[in-house]
């Protein structure tokens, strides 16, 4: 049993050992892919479950809790072991979520079993929320325990948003402040230079990006709150080539994303 909390380590798209992709739709179909660098295996599952739907976004749930399961599965088969770097590859939505239960797991210790105990119960009630119905609580339960106990194993867990496998969000310039900038809007040219800095503008920044010319994508969306403005630039949009660890990543994702079903494109016809 490991001594220690081990996640102090960042797990990315350039260093993990093992990797977990699920998908799931708003119909409750999923699906699931992972990747064992040791084996040099990239695997998609034949069948995956069908999950509930409802109106609390259950389909969110639904990945952690079957991302959870194979975690709990590939640690009990000895797929991840002492010192393997694990990452799950988890939708925008859902992956703050891990984020959050990051942050507080680091702050406790996992030498003991009451240890373990005490950390997992802290980090379920860090991440669960008045508005969560039951279905909710579980999932993010059996993420907690299943993090915990990978953790305990001696392995170190992170976690990675799909969209950053090929974008990077811009970041305000001033810590918690989103600003309105004529600069930055949707198909805009920005310059990036030294430590992300951005020639057009000073509101916002272009964090862990190569220097040279970017075009703006915007990924705002409404919320209770209204509009939350978002900002990215596809990372690789300066670069020679994309490594292979995070090709394979993007590979396994799509794959992953084609075993759900597709809406039918329908032919328009005069009746």
């Amino acid at each position: 049993m490991a001594n220690h909390n081990t996640n102090n380590e960042t797990v990315n798209d350039m260093n993990y050992d093992v990797a977990i992709c699920v998908a799931v739709d708003k119909k409750g179909n999923s699906s699931i892919g992972w990747i064992d660098n040791e084996a040099g295996d990239s695997v998609v599952a034949k069948n995956s479950p069908k999950f509930e739907v409802g109106e609390n976004n259950e389909h969110q749930a639904s990945v952690l809790s079957l991302m959870a399961e194979k975690l709990t599965d590939m640690v009990e088969k000895g797929t991840v072991k002492k010192g393997s770097k694990v990452l799950l590859v988890l939708s925008d939505s859902v992956a703050p979520r891990f984020f959050e239960a990051r942050n507080e797991m680091l702050k406790h210790s996992i030498s003991t079993e009451d240890e373990i105990e005490e950390a997992t119960n802290a980090v379920i009630a860090k991440i669960s929320k008045g508005w969560m119905p039951q279905y909710w609580l579980d999932a993010l339960a059996d993420l907690a325990c299943a993090y915990a106990y990978a953790l305990s194993k001696g392995a170190k867990v992170g976690a990675t948003k799909k969209s950053q496998l090929t974008e990077k969000e811009l970041a305000p310039a001033e810590k918690d402040t989103m600003p309105e900038d004529p600069a930055i809007k949707a198909g805009a040219r920005i310059t990036v230079g030294e430590e992300g800095k951005i020639a057009e503008s000073t509101l916002y920044v272009a964090p862990y990006v190569h220097a040279g010319e970017y075009t703006v994508i915007d990924r705002s969306y409404q919320s209770k709150k209204g509009k939350i403005l978002q900002y990215a630039v596809n990372r690789w949009e300066n670069v020679e080539f994309i490594p292979n660890s995070v090709n394979n990543l993007i590979d396994l994702n799509k794959a992953v994303s084609d075993r759900l079903p597709k809406v039918k494109k329908l032919t328009v016809r005069i009746a």
